[in-house]
């Protein structure tokens, strides 16, 4: 028995010592496996803290980029702001609106800082010419067209011994078409202008109309004699007609007939409006959709009993109602004048 006690104690001291060199051992690959870990973990964190000194060093250079296009867009800015103190005060002085017109408004409202929108005005002895005008374009490009035609229209308008509103627009034509070189060229850029103009002779109140792609609305009372042209309204009291344009704009054009003049009297009373298409192409009411001309030409003539500050007032209103967050698309201008 004694015998058999010592095998048994001598084989599990064997045993144990079997167990505790294999345990030595995983113990040994468990260190090797955490050491191995550890160092991978330290050369993850090199590179990560070297990851995040980049991002860093990215972040200032961009912080700096931003702060230089913020300074260039403030600078810009700034210069265009001032582009448009020259813009607003090469445009026209309203004194002959003033002294020749029961009552006027200028809904004048650009896009952007400066116009490509303007409206013209000039009085050359017993003549008021009145005009409104829409370059290609909004926003810089617009306004050098602008200041362009502007100065155009004082070249051509002053100088003239007889006043002849076609003879305006046919000269102004042949200004833009040479300063600015076109040729007709496939590809060409075709920048110009569409425009409504009025000759009015403030002593014989006869009004002379040419239009560039852009009509005139003219509202008149019933007492007084009807007009040849398209009747856009009518009521009881008052009826709107439309004097439609050339369908040609001031700029190279496949087909370049000579511009058009139209002639009627003006009687105490009458309206006329001017406009580009900016208001009636805005978007916005409950479907995102065009304000459209026969909503336009409806508020027109709805508002014409209201007095030319009133209908000014709710021609913006609307406008602002109409177009609500959705973003304004072009340069705007209504002219409003009562005989």
């Amino acid at each position: 028995l004694a015998s058999i006690i010592i095998i048994y104690v001598q084989m599990r001291i064997s045993s144990l010592k079997k167990a505790k060199i294999t345990l030595a051992q995983k113990v040994k690959e468990r260190t090797s496996e955490i050491e191995a870990q550890k160092q991978e973990i330290q050369e993850k964190n090199e590179e990560l803290n070297q990851r995040t000194e980049e991002i860093a060093a990215q972040r200032d250079e961009l912080n700096e980029q931003n702060i230089k296009i913020e300074k260039l867009f403030e600078e810009q800015t700034e210069s265009i702001k001032y582009a448009k103190h020259i813009q607003e005060a090469v445009l026209s002085s309203k004194e002959p609106l003033n002294k020749q017109f029961k009552d006027y408004f200028i809904f004048f409202n650009p896009h952007s800082i400066v116009s490509g929108d303007f409206y013209y005005v000039a009085e050359v002895r017993e003549w008021v010419i009145i005009a409104a005008v829409d370059s290609t374009g909004h926003g810089v490009p617009g306004g050098f067209m602008s200041m362009l035609g502007m100065s155009f229209l004082n070249e051509i308008v002053y100088p003239m011994e007889e006043i002849q509103s076609d003879v305006i627009l046919n000269k102004l034509r042949k200004y833009i078409i040479r300063s600015l070189k076109q040729e007709g060229n496939p590809g060409e850029h075709k920048e110009g202008m569409e425009m409504s103009l009025t000759a009015i002779n403030t002593k014989t109140c006869e009004c002379q109309f040419t239009g560039a792609q852009n009509p005139i609305l003219l509202v008149r009372s019933n007492n007084n004699p009807t007009l040849k042209y398209e009747i856009v309204h009518k009521n009881d009291d008052k009826t709107m007609y439309l004097i439609p344009p050339d369908n040609m704009p001031i700029s190279i054009f496949p087909k370049m007939d000579a511009f058009t003049k139209q002639q009627f009297k003006l009687y105490e009373g009458d309206k006329i409006y001017y406009f580009t298409d900016g208001y009636i192409d805005q978007f916005g009411g409950k479907n995102g959709k065009k304000l459209s001309k026969k909503t336009f030409f409806e508020l027109i003539f709805k508002t014409s009993d209201l007095s030319i500050p009133q209908q000014k007032n709710e021609l913006e209103t609307f406008y602002d109602q109409w177009k609500g967050t959705y973003e304004k698309i072009d340069d705007i201008l209504i002219i409003g004048i009562e005989v």
